[in-house]
């Protein structure tokens, strides 16, 4: 299996968040989503608002590691609840 790291960015203040989590972890359903996030070809539409956030996220394995963005409304909760504030 393989790591996420998952790192958030934007918001009204841009502080830093991030946090990491096995893939394994994951329920099947969280993991088909991370799978479906992955395998979409082009960029994902931003979500609409003001002041979202979007969340960069690296999936570390065997066969290397791959980085995608995603906007904060198709991030699975999984991802989401391993995500931490840092201050800067």
């Amino acid at each position: 299996m393989s790591r996420l790291r998952i790192e958030r960015r934007g918001g009204f203040a841009n502080l830093p968040a991030s946090g990491e989590i096995d893939e394994e972890l994951l329920t099947p359903a969280d993991r088909k989503s991370v799978d479906e996030l992955f395998a979409h070809k082009g960029r994902l539409p931003a979500a609409q608002g003001a002041d979202r956030f979007s969340y960069r996220i690296t999936r570390e394995g065997a066969e290397g590691s791959k980085t995608i963005e995603v906007p904060e409304d198709r991030l699975p909760n999984a991802l989401r609840g391993a995500v931490r504030d840092r201050l800067p």
